[in-house]
């Protein structure tokens, strides 16, 4: 097996940490959610056991009451009398900690919620970001059971419709049939809200955000299989922010969002690309499809290091990638020296592995390159012995 290049995954868990560590302990709370799901039972236990070491040394006893009156039903239902600026604050300090299974605490927090939304979704429209943490964390949080978000969603719907443009930036709610609520693992990017403010730091969905996708993962996600039907994957490209890819933009459009999804939709109708993406999977370089997606054979060939670097492309995935079109550059080269090698008697499956190797290539040719007779010619010599 090849060694796998860790450089990349240490580049990306790097930024990663960056990022988050920017985000308020909402965002924090809402992408580790969404990033856990359909890990597999063993990995998902590892992680319970390392946070409940975390949360022992937390353990203080201001927590404890934080706890206890986070799920007694008599104080959140006494939080109404509160004013309601007052009121967004405190739920979003005990709503993380209500416990599932407690129904009647539960039905008191969503009453509580949708009273204060609709308040705020009158005239003046007072829409508050701590609205958004709310339902960001009605979504996922496990006490709320699939009819709790299906009874909210139309409330969400409101909010978002209602929302002044200068404090918001959205899109419309998804307005499938009511069993989008629930979607399959690998749909649940945090759509609470198909919308994100202005400012990015209380910002809850990633830019870009389908308005298809979908509320809130299954609850079978957790399984005890390595190899998930519905686990969550990473996407294979980037889906915002963006760079434009430099090397002659007359021919390499913007790297946007819309453009490279359309782009990846018609990906597999050119015959062309079809061998240089089934290339790019045997390198495990695949989610780096899109930079080739308009690109000729010779701009391919012309990449450079500064051009790569200069749409996002990682250290690591850079080296791989330019040493991996090196190759192509030397295959004439390699078949040439084979059909030699087999002349004089050297190792035939070595030879097929190396053919093999050719095959698995882009096939396309520069001027002045024939390797399709070069080929032949190899196997003509091996059947020669």
């Amino acid at each position: 097996m090849e060694m796998r290049d860790y450089s990349e995954f240490c580049e990306q868990l790097n930024e990663m940490r960056i990022r988050f560590h920017k985000w308020d302990s909402c965002e924090r709370t809402v992408a580790l959610y969404y990033l856990m799901v359909g890990l597999p039972f063993a990995n998902a236990k590892f992680l319970k056991h390392a946070l409940e070491q975390c949360i022992s040394v937390a353990n203080t006893s201001e927590a404890q009451v934080l706890e206890r009156n986070a799920n007694d039903p008599v104080f959140i239902s006494n939080l109404l009398s509160e004013r309601r600026q007052v009121v967004l604050s405190s739920l979003l300090t005990h709503l993380p900690l209500l416990k599932p299974g407690n129904k009647e605490v539960a039905d008191c927090y969503l009453n509580i919620i949708k009273t204060v939304l609709t308040e705020f979704i009158t005239p003046p429209f007072k829409i508050y970001n701590e609205c958004v943490e709310i339902m960001s964390y009605v979504f996922v949080h496990p006490a709320f059971d699939k009819e709790d978000k299906k009874s909210f969603r139309q409330l969400l719907r409101h909010v978002l419709n209602r929302v002044s443009p200068e404090n918001f930036i959205h899109s419309p709610v998804n307005e499938s049939s009511d069993e989008s609520v629930s979607p399959n693992p690998e749909q649940c990017m945090l759509n609470t809200n198909t919308c994100r403010l202005n400012r990015r730091s209380n910002s809850l969905t990633p830019a870009q955000t389908s308005s298809n996708e979908n509320l809130t993962p299954t609850l079978d996600v957790w399984s005890s299989q390595e190899n998930l039907q519905h686990s969550c994957k990473p996407r294979s490209y980037s889906l915002s922010n963006d760079k434009t890819f430099p090397l002659n933009t007359a021919t390499l459009q913007s790297s946007s969002s819309e453009t490279r999804l359309q782009d990846l939709q018609t990906l597999n109708n050119s015959p062309a690309m079809k061998s240089i993406v089934s290339w790019l999977k045997s390198l495990r370089l695949h989610k780096y499809s899109w930079v080739f997606n308009n690109l000729t054979y010779e701009q391919m060939l012309g990449l450079t290091e500064e051009s790569l670097q200069s749409i996002g492309i990682t250290k690591g995935a850079r080296h791989k990638l330019l040493l991996s079109i090196g190759k192509l550059k030397e295959r004439s080269t390699m078949l040439m020296e084979l059909e030699t090698e087999v002349m004089n008697g050297g190792d035939l499956l070595n030879a097929l592995k190396k053919l093999k190797g050719v095959l698995q290539t882009p096939l396309q040719v520069t001027s002045g390159e024939d390797l399709p007779s070069l080929f032949v010619k190899v196997l003509g010599k091996g059947k020669m012995f």
